[in-house]
C-alpha cells in the first residue's frame, strides 16, 4: 500500500512539473553534480594475431601465430557539469569529468618471445585506466522533466598495466612481472539523456565512445543532482 501512495504521488509530482515547468530552466547558470556506471558494450572479445598484444609490457615477434582474449570490465565516471544558457532551451556544458576503466587480456601461442634463453608462452596483462577530462558540449532541455545532451570530453589518460609473462621449462612455468605507466591524451564521446526522477534529481542514460581504448563502446547509467 505504502508503495502504492509513493507512485501516485510521483506520477502528481511529475504531471504538475509537466504543466509548469521548473525553475532550473530558467536559470542562465545550474550546477550538477553526477555519477553513473559504465557497462562496455563489448564484455569479452577473442583475436588470432602474428604479433604479440600490443599493449603488453613483452613487446616481441613470436615465431606462430597468436590466440589471446580481452575483457573489458564494468567502469564508473564522476563529474562536475557547468551549463550555461546560451539562446532559450540551449545549453553549454562545460566542467571537470574523473572515469576509471578496467580489463584484462590474456595471450597464448608457441615462443611468443625469449628472455634470457627461457621460451614465453603465455602472458596476462591487468590495467587499468585514469581519465581526467574537460567535457565540451551542448544540452538541450524540453522543459524540465527531459534534457539531451551531447559533446566530447577531452583531456588525459593515466594507463596502469600489471603484465604478467610465463616461460614454459622443463620442470616448471615460471613468472616474471613487469608494470608499466603512461600517461595519453584522452578523447571520449558522449550522449545523455537526462529524466527527471524527484525534485533537483535526474537520471541518466547514455552511451560512451572512448577513443584510447581501440573505440570502445560503453552504456551508462547514473544520477545528476543539481546542486544550484
Amino acid at each position: 500500500m505504502k508503495i502504492f501512495v509513493v507512485f501516485i504521488l510521483r506520477f502528481v509530482y511529475w504531471t504538475i512539473g509537466f504543466a509548469t515547468g521548473d525553475t532550473l530552466h530558467t536559470k542562465k547558470l545550474n550546477i550538477s553534480l553526477n555519477a553513473n556506471l559504465l557497462v562496455p558494450q563489448t564484455r569479452n572479445s577473442e583475436y588470432v594475431s602474428d604479433m604479440s598484444f600490443p599493449n603488453s609490457a613483452f613487446r616481441a615477434t613470436p615465431t606462430n601465430s597468436v590466440y589471446g582474449t580481452y575483457t573489458n570490465k564494468n567502469a564508473w565516471s564522476a563529474a562536475v557539469y557547468v551549463d550555461l544558457k546560451i539562446y532559450k532551451k540551449v545549453y553549454f556544458q562545460t566542467g571537470l569529468s574523473l572515469s576509471v576503466y578496467a580489463y584484462q587480456s590474456y595471450a597464448f601461442g608457441d615462443s611468443l618471445y625469449h628472455n634470457k634463453g627461457m621460451v614465453g608462452n603465455v602472458y596476462k596483462d591487468n590495467g587499468t585506466d585514469v581519465a581526467l577530462s574537460i567535457p565540451l558540449g551542448l544540452s538541450y532541455r524540453f522543459k524540465q522533466f527531459l534534457f539531451l545532451s551531447a559533446g566530447i570530453l577531452v583531456g588525459a589518460a593515466g594507463s596502469n598495466i600489471d603484465s604478467w609473462a610465463y616461460y614454459k621449462t622443463e620442470t616448471q612455468l615460471t613468472a616474471t612481472e613487469k608494470l608499466v605507466q603512461s600517461t595519453q591524451r584522452a578523447l571520449i564521446r558522449y550522449i545523455t539523456l537526462n529524466v527527471k526522477n524527484f525534485k533537483r534529481t535526474y537520471l541518466n542514460l547514455g552511451i560512451t565512445d572512448t577513443s584510447w581504448k581501440k573505440d570502445d563502446i560503453y552504456y551508462s547509467l547514473g544520477a545528476k543532482f543539481f546542486v544550484f
